[in-house]
C-alpha cells in the first residue's frame, strides 16, 4: 500500500500550537534571535520577539549554521490519526488512463493522497511520478522552459532569445514563467498570455483535478522557481490571479522542501511540512490564501549516472544539490 496509518498517543492540538509551547521548540525559537541580521530580521531583540509565528519559524529553519531538526515537521506519508492527519490511496479510475500515458506516470496502485483535518483543501499527492519521470522533469524545467523568448529572471518581464541559458548561466536563473507572465514589480498579472504553456502542465492540472474532483478548472499559467541549497522563499500569500476560487498545484522536484503553512493571518497555527521530489501539493478552498514560505533545502535524494546514463551530467549535478518547483495555477 503506498500509505499506512500511525496513531500516536499526542494531544489532538494542532502539531504547531502544541510544540511553539514546548520548551525544546521555544528555547530553540529564542535562539536564533541571537543570530545575525538578515532580511527578515533586525539586531534588536525586542523587535525580533514581535515578529509574526511564521515568520520566527522561517528564520529558525533558515539558520544555515545547525543541521535543521527535521523532528518538528510533518511526515505526510503516513497517517496519524491523533493529530488528523489521514493517507489515504487514490482509486483508479479509468479516466486517468490518457495521463498516465502521455504523462509517463505510474500505476494509481502507488498513488496516495494526505489530507489535514484543520485545514479543508489542502492536500498532499505522492507517487505519480518514476524517479525517472523526476529527473527528466528537471531536465525540462533546466533545458527547455527557459529557452523560446521565455520571460526568466535574467531578462525581467522581457522575451528573450537567448538560447542555452542552464549552460551559460547555471544557478544565477531563479525562476521562469509559462503562460500568463508574471509582473514582480506590479504584482499582477497581464489580460492575455504572454508566452507558450506547455501541454504537460496543463495536463497534470487536469489530473490532479479529477482525482480531487475539483470540477470546471483549467491550468493557464506557471512559475517555475529554482532553488539553490540556501535558497528561500519568504513568507507570502499567492493572491494576485484573478480566479482564487481555483486550486494552487504545485510539483516538486530534485532536493526536498521545508514548507511552512499558516493560515490567513501571519499568526495562525504553522504546519511545518517536507516536500520531496515528485509531491504534488494541492493548495485550495480556505487555504488558497493561507501564509506559507521555504525556509529551507535539504538535500535527501541521489540520482546516480549509472541509472541515468542519457541525463547530461550537469543536468544531474545540479538535481543532486539542488530543487525546482512548478506551480500551476488558473489566472483566468
Amino acid at each position: 500500500m503506498p500509505c499506512s496509518v500511525v496513531s500516536m498517543q499526542h494531544s489532538t492540538s494542532s502539531f504547531l500550537s502544541k510544540n511553539i509551547n514546548d520548551s525544546s521548540l521555544t528555547n530553540k525559537l529564542n535562539k536564533t534571535n541571537n543570530s545575525p541580521p538578515d532580511q527578515y530580521s533586525t539586531s534588536e531583540s525586542n523587535v525580533e520577539s514581535n515578529k509574526s509565528l511564521i515568520r520566527r519559524l522561517f528564520k529558525y529553519y533558515k539558520n544555515n549554521s545547525m543541521k535543521p531538526d527535521l523532528s518538528t515537521v510533518l511526515d505526510l506519508s503516513v497517517s496519524n490519526i491523533d493529530r488528523g492527519i489521514f493517507c489515504y490511496p487514490v482509486i483508479k479510475k479509468k479516466e486517468y488512463e490518457k495521463y498516465i500515458e502521455y504523462l509517463e506516470l505510474t500505476d494509481p496502485i502507488n498513488w496516495s493522497c494526505t489530507t489535514i483535518d484543520k485545514r479543508p483543501g489542502f492536500f498532499l499527492i505522492k507517487g505519480l511520478f518514476t524517479k525517472k519521470n523526476q529527473i527528466k522533469w528537471m531536465e525540462k524545467c533546466l533545458l527547455e522552459y527557459p529557452e523560446n523568448g521565455a520571460i526568466t529572471n535574467l531578462n525581467f518581464n522581457k522575451p528573450s532569445n537567448d538560447t542555452n541559458i542552464f549552460a551559460n548561466c547555471g544557478e544565477k536563473l531563479r525562476w521562469v514563467t509559462k503562460g500568463y507572465d508574471y509582473n514582480w514589480s506590479t504584482k499582477e498579472y497581464p489580460r492575455q498570455q504572454t508566452s507558450d504553456f506547455p501541454e504537460e502542465f496543463s495536463l497534470i492540472f487536469e489530473l490532479v483535478c479529477l482525482i480531487l474532483d475539483l470540477k470546471e478548472t483549467k491550468g493557464d499559467t506557471a512559475i517555475i522557481n529554482y532553488y539553490p541549497k540556501k535558497a528561500t522563499l519568504s513568507v507570502h500569500t499567492d493572491h494576485s490571479e484573478r480566479r482564487l476560487d481555483k486550486p494552487l498545484v504545485s510539483l516538486s522536484f530534485g532536493q526536498s522542501a521545508i514548507f511552512l503553512l499558516g493560515g490567513q493571518s501571519e499568526e495562525d497555527n504553522v504546519d511545518p511540512i517536507l516536500l520531496s521530489s515528485g509531491d504534488i501539493m494541492v493548495m485550495h478552498g480556505e487555504q488558497r490564501l493561507a501564509y506559507h514560505a521555504v525556509p529551507k533545502i535539504v538535500i535527501t535524494t541521489k540520482f546516480e549516472k549509472k541509472e541515468f546514463h542519457e541525463i547530461s551530467d550537469n543536468v544531474l549535478e545540479y538535481s543532486n544539490k539542488n530543487r525546482v518547483n512548478i506551480t500551476i495555477r488558473q489566472c483566468d
